[in-house]
């Protein structure tokens, strides 16, 4: 049995792919899984030369009758041998020092997460982004303090899967899958992987570098997109709810109504407004106080853009007539 399978999801990645899987060929023990997501024809067969100058890829294709990255990696997970599971984007890449760091905690047998730090890049400047700079800070905040305020935060708010190596028989035995969502499949199972974790680890050391542009799926969200994120926002919320005490949720500084009105960041509040009202969000019980917040959202007036803009201009007219 290898000692880590690392997940890959593609589409259309033949540009970027080759940068990842040079970053981590020379770590011991590893099983490299590729799984495409129905990339154009011509990208595949780019993928499939590209993956054949590394022998220990498998490449794999997403056959069922959806799409996304969490369709694909869980496809790889049911393909992998590894003793942890590691997830990687095929944009991204793992910094030069990844290999040594892996190698030399990868013998751990205690943790079913050990979480490392990672950073990001604006590959149109160069320069250093900011799509990692929560997730460093939850394990900086986290091995700074060592208690259970902090322990909390890093378990339910790591959100992304990479970046962390994950016991792969945990992961089974708790049943643990990706969401098969085009977006925000991975918000639930990492808080599930955080809860139900017996013991975790974190490493001050950065082993992942994420990519930051325009065309990222996180800034170029449109309606349905900002829909489906929210409802994967609750859906966290609610297994929290389920599978944390009073005094946890007191622990990771947030109330029940915040973790709520956290949804209107990810969604626009014509989103969540919209939703409301097609959803009665007050017989989920995710909150004591549901049916006020639920009143509250749907009764209040919503605008788009040009409806803003024409009510900033009538408002300057008037202002101007007085």
């Amino acid at each position: 049995m290898e000692k880590i399978s690392i997940i890959i999801p593609t589409y259309n990645s033949s540009q970027t792919i080759g940068q990842l899987l040079t970053s981590i060929e020379t770590i011991k023990e590893c099983e490299i899984i590729v799984v495409d997501d129905k990339s154009q024809a011509s990208e595949y067969e780019k993928l499939k030369e590209i993956c054949f100058d590394y022998p220990n890829v498998i490449l794999l294709q997403n056959s069922s009758g959806q799409k996304g990255a969490g369709v694909c990696r869980n496809i790889g997970i049911l393909q992998a041998t590894g003793e942890w599971l590691l997830f990687a984007d095929s944009d991204d890449y793992f910094v030069s020092d990844a290999v040594r760091v892996l190698n030399q905690y990868r013998n751990d047998d205690t943790s079913d997460i050990i979480y490392f730090k990672p950073t990001s890049i604006d590959i149109t400047t160069g320069e250093l982004a900011t799509r990692h700079t929560n997730y460093a800070k939850l394990v900086t905040d986290y091995l700074a303090e060592l208690d259970l305020f902090h322990e909390n935060r890093l378990r339910c708010f790591f959100e992304v899967p990479w970046s962390k190596l994950i016991r792969r028989g945990f992961v089974i035995d708790n049943n643990i899958n990706f969401d098969e969502t085009i977006v925000a499949n991975d918000i639930l199972f990492s808080a599930k992987v955080g809860v139900l974790a017996s013991k975790i680890s974190a490493i001050n050391q950065v082993i992942y570098c994420v990519t930051a542009s325009n065309r990222s799926l996180t800034a170029t969200d449109d309606f349905e997109r900002k829909l489906i994120r929210y409802e994967a926002f609750l859906r966290r919320v609610r297994f929290l709810m389920d599978h944390l005490s009073e005094d946890s949720f007191k622990a990771i500084g947030y109330s029940k109504l915040q973790l709520f009105y956290g949804g209107l960041k990810i969604a626009s509040f014509k989103v969540v407004s919209d939703y409301i009202s097609q959803a009665n969000l007050s017989s989920l019980k995710l909150l004591p106080r549901a049916s006020w917040v639920v009143n509250r959202i749907s009764s209040r007036v919503v605008l788009d853009p040009r409806q803003r803009r024409l009510r900033k201009i009538e408002k300057k007219r008037s202002s101007l007539k007085k």
